[in-house]
């Protein structure tokens, strides 16, 4: 895939991420949870291949961050 191809790919993402912080559906947040798990999961394949590994790693952390089976919620320490 071409290098201008990608980066059009992750501007987009991009404005989709900053949307989330607007009230939006439930159904939004699933599509990002979605979209951003194939997104990060695609960079992270593209940068181990480039060898770049610091960004592939991040693209990796990101996309199980973003995963379909498991939830991560934020705890209050001390149930504040």
């Amino acid at each position: 895939m071409k290098e201008y191809h990608i980066s059009t790919i992750q501007i987009i993402f991009a404005v989709l991420l900053f949307i989330c912080l607007f009230d939006m559906p439930y159904g939004y947040y699933q599509l990002i949870r979605f979209l951003a798990l194939i997104i990060f999961g695609f960079l992270a394949y593209k940068n181990f291949q480039e060898e770049i590994t610091a960004k592939a790693v991040i693209c990796l952390a990101l996309a199980i961050l973003f995963n379909l089976c498991l939830k991560f919620h934020w705890v209050e320490p001390f149930g504040m």
